[in-house]
């Protein structure tokens, strides 16, 4: 029984994110992200929650820390706002692959450049009382409504600790 429990609701979660997906016209516009940027990002749930928040929220600022096809979800979905409140919302993406960066920003769909900017700063090592961890080594400070959190890379070699605070 909890078996056909968790495949029914599992099913259903598809249907509705395939259905919000379809409605909102998404599918493509993933589809184009995997094939630019080569990576399957997230999961197509998360593109879906991530764009019905930011349309029903309406944030201004968001702080996305890792750059893909996240970047480009939550872009379209700003830029659906700005067009219905006159706005101009934007993310900042960071990102600490300097290569990774250079791909997304040569790969980013002219039609939504005006709502991200793109920042790439070096990952460093960060600790915290007992957290120990990575984070980026300059952020732009705004009062952010919204954080998105897939990045910075688990390892520190993933850094680059040569590259240069820039954006596209």
């Amino acid at each position: 029984m909890k078996q056909w429990i968790r495949r029914y609701l599992a099913n259903r979660v598809a249907r509705t994110v395939s259905g919000y997906l379809e409605r909102e016209g998404l599918g493509e516009l993933i589809e184009r992200a995997e094939q630019k940027l080569r990576t399957t990002g997230a999961d197509r749930s998360d593109y879906a929650l991530l764009h019905s928040y930011i349309r029903k929220y309406k944030p201004q600022y968001v702080l996305e820390l890792g750059s893909g096809i996240t970047t480009w979800v939550m872009a379209d979905a700003l830029r659906r706002n700005a067009q219905e409140t006159k706005s101009q919302p934007c993310i900042v993406s960071m990102e600490e692959s300097l290569k990774w960066h250079q791909h997304v920003c040569d790969e980013f769909p002219e039609e939504l450049s005006d709502y991200v900017r793109h920042v790439v700063s070096p990952a460093q090592p960060y600790r915290y009382t007992f957290v120990a961890g990575i984070c980026y080594e300059s952020i732009p400070d705004m009062s952010y409504d919204l954080v998105w959190v897939d990045g910075p890379a688990a390892r520190m070699d993933a850094a680059d600790p040569n590259s240069q605070h820039s954006s596209c």
